[in-house]
């Protein structure tokens, strides 16, 4: 699929972080969602973190096309990784929060762009 105005391909992406209760989730639980969350090419980059005194997160980025997703729109990519990702691990795992930007757009445009600051990559 590509952009009305252009022939670049559209692209959907969601930059953020998904918080997990240490009462529900302790860092091997988190650890075991971001390597499930490992198999899906669409992210780019996954980090577990602290994101408070007792609790862990999932920093991430993720990246597709929406022949990798099926979804088409914005708002129904929205949807379908929200769903997916997030609230599928409520109840088990205790997420309670979330801070998530989703954008869609195609290639060329600056969408991408805002969402990158500085982009390096990280070698240890």
């Amino acid at each position: 699929m590509t952009d009305q105005h252009s022939n670049s391909p559209i692209t959907n992406s969601s930059i953020g972080v998904v918080k997990f209760s240490q009462e529900k989730a302790g860092l091997p639980d988190v650890r075991k969602i971001a390597q499930e969350w490992e198999k899906d090419s669409g992210f780019k980059q996954i980090i577990v973190r602290k994101v408070s005194k007792d609790d862990y997160g999932i920093q991430f980025i993720y990246i597709s096309q929406p022949a990798q997703t099926g979804k088409a729109t914005g708002e129904d990519f929205s949807k379908w990784f929200m769903e997916t990702f997030v609230f599928a691990y409520k109840e088990q795992y205790g997420m309670y929060a979330y801070d998530i930007n989703h954008s869609t757009g195609d290639d060329n445009s600056d969408h991408l762009k805002k969402m990158f600051i500085k982009n390096e990559p990280i070698t240890l």
